[in-house]
């Protein structure tokens, strides 16, 4: 027999027969009890990387990229915990035991993302009602976890929360008149405001601290056609500047305003960077108005009042 390969099989049979002491050895006598688990989203099969994992208030660990996680502990019972900023905290009873190995799943709620979100002021003039003001706000909310889990979206002033409601797909809105704020609106510059989405599962996402740049108080005056005169069917419309220290673009809308009814939007217009505006089309007999607006560059609206005109 050849003496190389005689030594093999003796070393196979030795190494084979020694005790397994090794702890870490899952067949091992000595083995310690473990904890395997991974981290998923709570719908598909997303690994949660970053979530903190602690056992009884006490050991932790970290998941890796994939949401895979283990740790050492006493065999029996035992609480886990499992946190992170964009996910809801989950507590859960586990049981482990000497050799076991099996992965368990653990699904997590992702909490809801807000982005893009723009506070702004509209002071509205009114030959009718006088001056008012409103506190827009929109933003976009999403659930990582599917567009059924989202609850609700709120804007919150101070204690007091507004229903923001969807105008597209993860598109929010809400305009807030200055009569239903907890306080004036002029009040507000300077005051940090905040985005609430919440999930149906109870997770809550609070947006970074919000605040409202400015309130346009001069409002924009107009030329001609004004006064009910009578107007060409492609009028042109002039007004005067905005007399203030940062740049603004305007908006012009047009109404149709029958005698006794309600009047009707027939055109706007945005972004203008001039103070006159040609009519493209013409416009068919009857009264009308306009509005002219000036916005600046954080969408701060300022209003003229309502200006009538006539075409025949």
């Amino acid at each position: 027999m050849n003496r190389n390969f005689l030594y093999l099989v003796i070393l196979v049979f030795v190494v084979g027969c020694a005790p397994r002491d090794n702890p870490f050895d899952p067949l091992s006598p000595y083995a310690f009890a473990g904890i395997y688990g991974r981290v998923t989203s709570l719908r598909g099969d997303v690994g949660i990387s970053g979530a903190m994992v602690t056992v009884d208030g006490d050991e932790f660990t970290v998941t890796d990229s994939s949401g895979n996680f283990s740790i050492f502990v006493d065999e029996g019972e035992h609480r886990l915990s499992i946190s992170g900023n964009d996910i809801l905290e989950f507590d859960t009873v586990l049981f482990s035991a000497k050799g076991e190995r099996d992965t368990v799943i653990l699904r997590v709620d992702r909490l809801p993302v807000i982005s893009d979100v723009i506070l702004s002021s509209e002071h509205i003039a009114s030959a009718i009602t006088g001056d008012s003001y409103v506190l827009h706000a929109v933003c976009n909310a999403s659930d990582p976890d599917g567009v059924y889990e989202m609850d609700s979206v709120l804007l919150l002033v101070r204690d007091t929360a507004f229903m923001m409601d969807e105008l597209a797909e993860d598109t929010f809105a809400v305009a807030v008149p200055d009569s239903l704020l907890p306080f004036n609106i002029h009040n507000l510059i300077g005051v940090p405001m905040h985005v609430v989405a919440k999930d149906i599962h109870g997770g809550v996402r609070l947006s970074e601290d919000l605040y409202l740049a400015r309130i346009i108080q001069q409002v924009p005056e107009a030329i001609a056609p004004i006064g009910g005169v009578t107007a060409p069917p492609r009028p042109v419309f002039v007004w005067h500047s905005l007399d203030v220290e940062y740049p603004v673009t305007y908006d012009l809308e047009l109404y149709r305003a029958p005698i006794g009814q309600v009047p009707t939007l027939v055109m706007r217009a945005v972004g203008i960077q001039d103070t006159t505006f040609q009519m493209e089309d013409s416009l068919s007999s009857g009264f009308y108005y306009w509005v002219i607006f000036g916005v600046d560059d954080f969408r701060d609206r300022s209003r003229s009042i309502e200006y009538l005109f006539m075409v025949q």
